[in-house]
C-alpha cells in the first residue's frame, strides 16, 4: 500500500565542497608512489616518466601500435582514445609531433603479473583529486560485534517494496584462518512482474578483513546470476566462476570493502578515500567522496550521519545505475542510515535503516 511519503527526514549542518572528477580512469592499487626511470631511456623513447608517459607521436604511430608497444595488449588502444578525446580509429596514423598521455595504470587491464605489479606502485594522474595513500584501520571488534543485524526498508517511491539486511553472522575458522562471515540481503514484494531477492556473502579475516571467500546469488525479475569468488593472496590470484585473474595486494570484495570502510578514519573535509575492490575478475578502485555532515531522522532513530558517494564502476547488491549515496553515523560504529540509488528498471529506490540489534 502506498504511504504518506518516505519516513525519515534530512537536516543538513555542514556541507563539503568536494569537486567532481575532471577525468575517469582505473587505478588498481591503494598506494601513491611513483615509478622511476633512467633518463636516457626517455630521451631515446621521446617521452617523460612519471604516472603518466608523454608519448611524442612519431611517423607511422597509430593508437594501437603505441597501445601495443607501452601498454602490452592492442586493445587498450580505445582507453587511449578516451582518455586523450582522440577521434582517430585503431589504425588511423596520428599526426606527427603531437603528443599522446599514455596512463601507466592501464598496464592492469593487459591481465599480466608483470603489468599488475608495476601498476601497483603508479601514482594516479596529476589531474585528479589527491586520493589517500594509507588510511588508518581501527580494529574490526572496536567498531562492530558478532551479531550486529541491521534491517532495513527498501523505499520504491512510497511503497515500502522489501527490506535488506546486513549481518555479522559469526567469527569462525573458515579453510584455517580467523574470519568474519559477513552475509547482506535484500528481497522484495511483487512490484507489478518484478521480484527481487538477492544474497552476498563473505568470509573476511578477523583482523584486516581480507577476503578469503565470496559469494553473490542476484535474483532480480527474470535476472539471475551466481557467482562464487575465491582468493588467493600468495599467489596473487583471484578465482571467479573457476577463471584465474590477477589480484592486487590490499583489494577486498564489494562487502568486505564496506566493513573495511567502517574501520577506516574518515577523511577530512574536501578529501576523499580510496579502496580497493576486487570483482566479476577485474581490480577496481572505489572512490569515496564525504559530501556533507547532517542529521538524519528514519524509523530507527535520530542520527547525527556523514554522507558520502562513492563512484562505483561495477555491480553492487543491486544492478544499480547513477549515482549511489549512503548516510554513515557520525561515529565509531559507522553505521548505515539511508541510501539512494537508482536500480536497473526500478529507478530511484531509498534503503531507509529500521532496526539495530548490535550483537
Amino acid at each position: 500500500m502506498a504511504g504518506c511519503g518516505p519516513r525519515y527526514h534530512v537536516r543538513t549542518i555542514e556541507k563539503y565542497q568536494v569537486p567532481e572528477h575532471t577525468a575517469e580512469s582505473v587505478i588498481e592499487s591503494e598506494t601513491t608512489s611513483v615509478v622511476e626511470s633512467e633518463a636516457g631511456k626517455q630521451e631515446e623513447k621521446g617521452y617523460q616518466t612519471s604516472e603518466t608517459l608523454l608519448y611524442t607521436v612519431r611517423s607511422g604511430d597509430t593508437l594501437r601500435g603505441i597501445a601495443k608497444r607501452e601498454l602490452g595488449r592492442t586493445l587498450l588502444w580505445r582507453h587511449l582514445m578516451e582518455w586523450n578525446k582522440r577521434t582517430e580509429g585503431a589504425l588511423d596514423p596520428l599526426p606527427e609531433g603531437e603528443v599522446i598521455e599514455v596512463p601507466l595504470q592501464f598496464r592492469i587491464l593487459a591481465g599480466t603479473t608483470e603489468f599488475a605489479e608495476s601498476t601497483a606502485k603508479v601514482s594516479p594522474p596529476a589531474k585528479r583529486l589527491p586520493v589517500i595513500p594509507k588510511i588508518e584501520m581501527a580494529p574490526p571488534g572496536q567498531v562492530f560485534n558478532v551479531g550486529e543485524h541491521l534491517t532495513f526498508a527498501i523505499k520504491w517511491y512510497f511503497i515500502t517494496a522489501g527490506k535488506a539486511t546486513m549481518t555479522v553472522k559469526s567469527l569462525e575458522t573458515f579453510q584455517g584462518t580467523s574470519c568474519y562471515r559477513f552475509v547482506a540481503r535484500a528481497t522484495s514484494r511483487l512490484i507489478f512482474f518484478f521480484k527481487v531477492n538477492d544474497w552476498v556473502e563473505s568470509y573476511s579475516t578477523s583482523d584486516t578483513l581480507m577476503p578469503i571467500q565470496y559469494e553473490k546469488h542476484l535474483r532480480e525479475g527474470r535476472y539471475k546470476k551466481d557467482v562464487v569468488a575465491t582468493f588467493d593472496r600468495e599467489r596473487q590470484i583471484a578465482t571467479w566462476g573457476g577463471v584465474e585473474s590477477p589480484l592486487i595486494p590490499g583489494c577486498r570484495d564489494i562487502l568486505a570493502s564496506f566493513y573495511y570502510f567502517r574501520t577506516m578514519r574518515l577523511p577530512k573535509p574536501g578529501e576523499q578515500a580510496a579502496v580497493c575492490v576486487n570483482t566479476n575478475k577485474k581490480n577496481y578502485e572505489l572512490i569515496v567522496h564525504v559530501l556533507s555532515r547532517e542529521i538524519i531522522r528514519v524509523p530507527a532513530g535520530e542520527f547525527r550521519t556523514v554522507l558520502i558517494k562513492p563512484r562505483l564502476k561495477f555491480e553492487g547488491l543491486f544492478r544499480q545505475r547513477g549515482d549511489v549515496l549512503i548516510w554513515l553515523t557520525d561515529d565509531q560504529a559507522r553505521l548505515p542510515v539511508l541510501i539512494k540509488s537508482k536500480v536497473k528498471l526500478l529507478g530511484s529506490v531509498h534503503i531507509v535503516l529500521t532496526k539495530i540489534e548490535l550483537g
